[in-house]
C-alpha cells in the first residue's frame, strides 16, 4: 500500500512545482449577480474579479447578450436548464465560464474567452487535450454549485427544491 509518507520519502519532486518566485497568490472576490433568463432556462451569473477591482458594466452587458444570442440560435445546450455562469474579469483577459446540468449529475462546460489583443468579443474555446479548463478561482464557485446541485438531487426535486437551489449562492473572497 502506498501512503504520504512512502511518497514522501521515495519520489524526486526536484523540478516540480516551480512556480516562478515572483508570483504572490492574491484572493479574488466572487459575488452573485441578477440571473440570466434564457428561453427555457435559467442560470445563477457570477462575477469574479480580483479584490478592489470592479467587473466593467459593459463587459457583463456583453458577455449576456452573447449567450442570449448563443441560446437563440441554438449553439448553447443548456441541458435541463438550470446551471450557472461564471465571468472572470481578469486583465486583460476575461473568461466566460457556463456550467450546464445534464445527465442527471454532469456538469457540462461551455468557455468563451476574450483576449483584447485578438478583438473586443467573446470567443468560443475549442475544448482539446492541452485547453484550458478552471484556475484555482473559478473552482470555488464550481465547487460551490456542485453541493447545491448535489442538495438538489437528494431533495423531491419540486417547484421549493428548485427555489431553494436557485437561492443558493456563494459570495466573497475565495
Amino acid at each position: 500500500m502506498v501512503t504520504a509518507e512512502t511518497v514522501t520519502d521515495s519520489v524526486d519532486l526536484t523540478g516540480l512545482g516551480a512556480v516562478p518566485a515572483g508570483y504572490r497568490h492574491e484572493d479574488r472576490l466572487v459575488t452573485p449577480g441578477d440571473d440570466l433568463v434564457l428561453p427555457g432556462a435559467r442560470l445563477k451569473w457570477y462575477a469574479l474579479r480580483p479584490v478592489g477591482d470592479a467587473v466593467p458594466s459593459a463587459l457583463e452587458a456583453r458577455a449576456r447578450a452573447l449567450l442570449a444570442a448563443e441560446a437563440a440560435a441554438g449553439s448553447l445546450e443548456l441541458g435541463y436548464g438550470l446551471g450557472f455562469v461564471v465571468l472572470h474579469a481578469s486583465d486583460p483577459l476575461a473568461y466566460l465560464i457556463v456550467g450546464a446540468w445534464r445527465d442527471n449529475q454532469e456538469l457540462w462546460e461551455t468557455l468563451y474567452v476574450r483576449d483584447p489583443r485578438r478583438g473586443d468579443g467573446f470567443r468560443r474555446a475549442d475544448p482539446g487535450v492541452d485547453a484550458p479548463t478552471l484556475c484555482v478561482w473559478e473552482l470555488a464557485p464550481v465547487w460551490h454549485e456542485r453541493g447545491a446541485w448535489v442538495r438538489y438531487l437528494r431533495s423531491a426535486r419540486d417547484e421549493a427544491a428548485k427555489r431553494a437551489w436557485l437561492a443558493d449562492r456563494l459570495s466573497g473572497e475565495v
